[in-house]
């Protein structure tokens, strides 16, 4: 029953992914962006079949991924064409076939959030496209609709009733107009002002001693709860990250790996340790789902945007992307590391 479960999804996903396989790919980018997300939710029973240990489910899902994406095509765009090299999925599927069940959850988890990018990608290209017609055509066709007779503002003509109301009230105003109000005399109540007065103070005084109750109350709740998150594991970009281990901690590792000569791994690392410490100054979130764009949009309203888009830059290109690393890599990130750290000041946790 339990691998009736876990095969199941990916029935769905094949049925999906079906039609893809019936006809030739897709030649425009619309067309690839419904194949990358099909290979995405391939990529996510991917890593969960990797995780099960479940080899025919993660080899028959390894298939359909080839098939979904082929190693090179060409794309229709912009009234031109596009080269698209996918033959970096394929190498990667081929090393998750030949390692030990240990690694293939790291390899299948660095797929998806390749994929994942990718997407994010082609959205921003699709969103450039859709946004280019031109504001002043837009300006034109809106004037040309308002100026219909059906959007023009009606005169608004008065109504013989309201005309016969009007001049009724104006006859009654004229023949009992409104007297001046009278003082009130107040030198015989001295008491009942008095003691108006003091239910004012006591009633003020209920109302700021409720208030600083429930205000003490919502903070201690809200500080036992953060207390409490704290004490969990930490899930960063598909890496389980103890509740123990610190951003420095992760930091040294990074280093370590660095001095090891794997850059790659070191960069990844160091990334992540950046994460965990802007999460701890409450400059973001950390979620199992988010990818690194996610946390670039968290903090696009503070001043360690410009240095932190350039660190993550950095760190796609290293990890995701075919650029070599080299010594002097490690130390300009580094740099990068701690200027935006810099600029990344802790929230108030007001």
């Amino acid at each position: 029953m339990k691998r009736v479960l876990t095969i199941a999804p990916l029935i769905l996903v094949l049925l999906v992914a079906g039609p893809l396989r019936a006809n030739s790919p897709d030649g425009s980018l619309g067309g690839y962006a419904v194949r990358v997300s099909t290979a995405i939710s391939l990529a996510d029973e991917l890593v969960n079949s990797s995780e099960s240990g479940d080899q025919a489910s993660y080899s028959q899902i390894v298939v359909e991924l080839k098939r979904t994406l082929p190693p090179s095509e060409k794309l229709t765009y912009g009234g031109g064409t596009l080269d698209i090299d996918n033959r970096w999925l394929h190498e990667e599927l081929d090393r998750l076939i030949s390692s030990n069940e240990n690694a293939r959850t790291d390899i299948a988890s660095a797929i998806y959030e390749r994929l994942v990018s990718i997407e994010e990608h082609i959205n921003e290209l699709e969103n450039a496209t859709a946004q280019q017609r031109s504001r002043d055509e837009d300006k034109r066709k809106l004037g040309e609709i308002l100026d219909r007779d059906d959007y023009r503002k009606p005169v608004v003509q008065e109504s013989p009733f309201q005309r016969v109301l009007d001049a009724i009230l104006k006859w009654i105003q004229d023949l009992f107009p409104s007297a001046a109000p009278t003082p009130v005399d107040q030198a015989g109540m001295p008491q009942l002002a008095s003691i108006l007065q003091t239910l004012l103070y006591v009633g003020l005084t209920g109302l700021l001693l409720m208030l600083a109750w429930r205000l003490t109350r919502y903070l201690r709740t809200r500080y036992s709860s953060e207390e409490k998150t704290a004490k969990d594991d930490r899930v960063v970009l598909g890496e389980t990250i103890a509740a123990d281990v610190s951003p420095s901690g992760l930091l040294d590792e990074a280093e370590s790996l660095a001095r090891a000569g794997e850059l790659r791994l070191a960069i990844r690392k160091g990334y992540v340790a950046l994460l965990c410490e802007l999460n701890d100054r409450r400059l973001i979130a950390l979620a199992r789902h988010k990818t690194n764009r996610d946390y670039l949009r968290d903090v696009n309203k503070r001043p360690l945007f410009d240095d932190f888009r350039v660190i993550t830059g950095a760190f796609e290109r290293h990890w995701y992307g075919d650029h070599g690393s080299a010594a002097g890599d490690w130390e300009e990130f580094r740099e990068m590391y701690s200027r935006t750290l810099e600029k990344a000041r802790p929230q108030s946790a007001n």
